[in-house]
């Protein structure tokens, strides 16, 4: 980019006097924003009562001058590197309150890169014609917070459409990115605008808004296909950018199926005569700047019966905690295809019911922790075939006392690892390397879960940001499991307690979730009678290593009982821990354990043979 040249001009006066005249040229300097060595004007004065009168006449016509320099019009494509805060913009190119440049080239084009430090910072760039798309880089300097940064279009430079809005449920990368959104033919303004800084920078190199290209045509699903006779292809056909269209279509060689292009989608359906054979589809699409073409190779195969495909809702994998419900929907197609037998395996003590396409399985205590495989088999006139899905359950646990607080995630979305505020059960927490997953990958009770990433430098943590419950905390207890593909690096985990955020955490517990793979049960006695900060902290473990996080309980305190079990135990003055104490003993000898009877309703004395479920 070269410099721009200094500007001189005259600006002539009209004189009020014919005895006035022109004395000698001085000069008077006009500074361009943030072009300081630039804007040297030379001023011919008159006699000083005609300056007088000609000085806001004078004031107008630089600042119109200024305007039109400063906001003059890009011609696309327009591209800019830097330098930034110091450098001279291209023409149509504007900025506002750049800190210093970051020198760490984004693009590889040699230059610097622009520093969005306050808000309200601001790039706008102004062209002259119908754009494309626009491209830059971005890099997170110590973001987070509830900051925004967005990318905007405008047709006039008043009214603002977001293209793209970074916040920090689509935080910018600490890395460098490259990014492109496509633009509104209408548009003729893009501004980049830091909107509310929380804490942290934003850094932006290798800024080009291009021209309207030719049209591109894409086929869904991409590639070559295959399809066999009678059976029914489909495949979406898109064109881009707006504005474009499609011109026209062809099917090659003569076909003797039938076929058909409308609103975006392509249908065949190959008939005996097309067994066998190979044919191109053809798509040209066009738009004001040209056309262009795309196809894609459709091989038809001999007629193969269609055997049913049987098919669960929500997918498979599937974790439930023993005396939970899980219910199914099993679905078969084509249609014509029915369900012919169902099986659940190994042996169960609960109940299982498949009615309709309705499948519900209700575990009992006794059938956790184990895996169990749901088989369907379906068939139809050309055959059958058999669908599976896994259903984990988990060990049996106690139901927590009443006024317990509970976490399931279910209520709460975080699309993020960044450290960020989130109300959980009506309870404000902050979640710091730490995202709210609904993956078939995330280990979960429900939809939902923590999945938890370790890092060397960052808090990995969910802390709640309020003390947990007014009489102080009895027990707490949740889920954990290594998440996805991430069993031997999943990180080492404390559960700590304080009574202030600002320090003094105690740890109270710890468990590894390196090697779990299956939701796993981990409870602590913390009786604490006063309100406190709960932390659930990753402290070990490989960087970048994830676990699951679900179901957390703290539960109230009670004076002498670290939980229900124990404070029934008490009611009936058997001490917790003693021999026959247990949940699976049975205490009094009468065929009932004591965990059977804490859970009966009424509950009966487990020291008493004569009071029994």
């Amino acid at each position: 980019m070269f410099p721009r040249p200094r500007q001189r001009c005259v600006l002539p006066y009209t004189g009020i006097s014919s005895q006035t005249t022109p004395e000698k040229e001085t000069e008077q300097k006009f500074h361009w924003p943030d072009r300081p060595e630039e804007g040297r004007f030379s001023v011919v004065p008159r006699a000083p009562g005609a300056y007088a009168m000609n000085k806001a006449r004078m004031t107008g016509l630089m600042f119109l001058l200024w305007e039109a320099a400063a906001f003059g019009q890009a011609a696309l494509p327009t591209f800019y590197s830097g330098p930034w805060s110091s450098g001279t913009l291209p023409s149509g190119w504007t900025k506002q309150s750049l800190g210093a440049d970051y020198k760490t080239d984004y693009d590889g084009s040699g230059g610097t890169a622009a520093k969005f430090d306050g808000s309200g910072d601001f790039i706008q760039i102004y062209f002259n014609g119908a754009p494309g798309q626009v491209s830059y880089y971005t890099q997170g300097n110590s973001l987070s917070g509830d900051y925004t940064y967005k990318v905007q279009e405008s047709a006039n430079g008043s009214a603002w459409t977001d293209v793209e809005v970074f916040n920090s449920g689509n935080p910018i990368s600490a890395s460098v990115v490259a990014h492109t959104n496509n633009l509104a033919p209408a548009s003729r303004y893009v501004k980049f605008l830091y909107v509310t800084k929380a804490a942290g920078n934003v850094g932006l190199d290798g800024v080009t808004v291009s021209g309207p290209s030719v049209p591109t045509v894409t086929f869904d699903p991409a590639g070559n296909q295959s399809i066999p006779v009678s059976n029914l292809l489909t495949l979406a056909v898109t064109v881009t950018p707006s504005g474009s269209g499609i011109q026209s279509w062809s099917l090659l060689t003569g076909y003797a199926g039938a076929s058909s292009l409308a609103g975006g989608v392509f249908q065949m359906t190959p008939a005996a005569g097309d067994a066998n054979k190979t044919f191109t589809l053809t798509v040209v699409a066009t738009n004001a700047v040209g056309t262009a073409s795309n196809s894609v190779q459709i091989s038809v195969t001999p007629y193969t019966p269609p055997v049913p495909v049987v098919t669960f809702s929500p997918a498979p994998p599937y974790e439930i905690m023993a005396t939970e419900t899980q219910k199914l929907g099993v679905a078969v197609s084509p249609a014509g295809s029915g369900i012919q037998s169902w099986t659940l395996l190994p042996a169960y003590a609960g109940s299982a019911t498949l009615v309709g396409t309705n499948f519900t399985f209700v575990p009992a205590q006794t059938d956790g922790p184990n895996t169990y495989t749901l088989s369907v088999i379906a068939t139809n006139v050309h055959g059958s075939s058999t669908g599976t899905a896994s259903i984990a359950v988990a060990e049996y646990v106690t139901p927590p006392p009443p006024g317990s607080y509970i976490i399931t995630f279910e209520d709460a979305t975080k699309g993020t690892y960044a450290a960020g505020n989130v109300t959980l059960n009506g309870r404000e927490w902050e979640l710091a390397e730490t995202y709210i997953g609904n993956l078939e990958t995330d280990r979960k009770f429900g939809g939902k879960a923590a999945r938890v990433r370790y890092s060397d430098t960052l808090l990995a943590a969910l802390t709640s940001q309020s003390p947990l419950l007014s009489g102080g905390v009895g027990w707490i207890s949740l889920w954990y499991a290594a998440y996805g593909n991430d069993v031997s690096n999943a990180p080492a985990f404390a559960i700590e307690i304080s009574e202030s955020l600002a320090g003094g955490w105690i740890a109270v517990d710890s468990f590894d979730a390196a090697g779990v793979s299956n939701l796993t049960y981990r409870s602590v006695d913390v009786d604490v009678n006063i309100p406190i900060y709960v932390r659930i902290r990753a402290v070990s473990g490989r960087p970048e290593g994830r676990a699951n996080i679900d179901n957390i309980t703290i539960t109230p305190y009670t004076s002498g009982a670290g939980t229900p079990y124990e404070a029934f135990l008490l009611q009936y003055n058997v001490t917790p821990g003693d021999p026959g104490t247990a949940e699976g003993e049975d205490l009094d000898g009468d065929g009932a354990t004591n965990l059977q009877e804490f859970n009966a309703s009424p509950k009966t004395n487990p020291y008493d043979e004569a009071s029994k479920p």
